[in-house]
């Protein structure tokens, strides 16, 4: 589901709130191992062979689908500097 929100949003910017999703869900799956280390089930070394897939999976994927405020800013300054979006010609 994340691999296919995240290429959906590589195609489609629309759709960075399904990218999100799928990051938040890989992230909420990722405690399950923290979860079963806690509690003894799991040694740590099991944690830390999980660390790659795991863990990592769920941070890149937020961090390419998080909103950048620098891409906003960006973009308000074009709409400022366009005469037709600024109502001036």
């Amino acid at each position: 589901m994340a691999g296919a929100a995240l290429i959906w949003f590589a195609v489609d910017a629309r759709a960075r709130w399904a990218a999100l999703a799928g990051g938040v869900c890989l992230a909420l799956h990722a405690l399950v191992p923290l979860a079963g280390t806690a509690g003894g089930r799991e040694a740590v070394h099991g944690l830390l062979n999980d660390l790659l897939p795991v863990f990592v999976a769920p941070a890149l994927v937020l961090w390419l689908a998080w909103p950048s405020p620098m891409f906003a800013k960006e973009r308000h300054h074009v709409e400022i500097a366009d005469p037709a979006a600024s109502g001036r010609f």
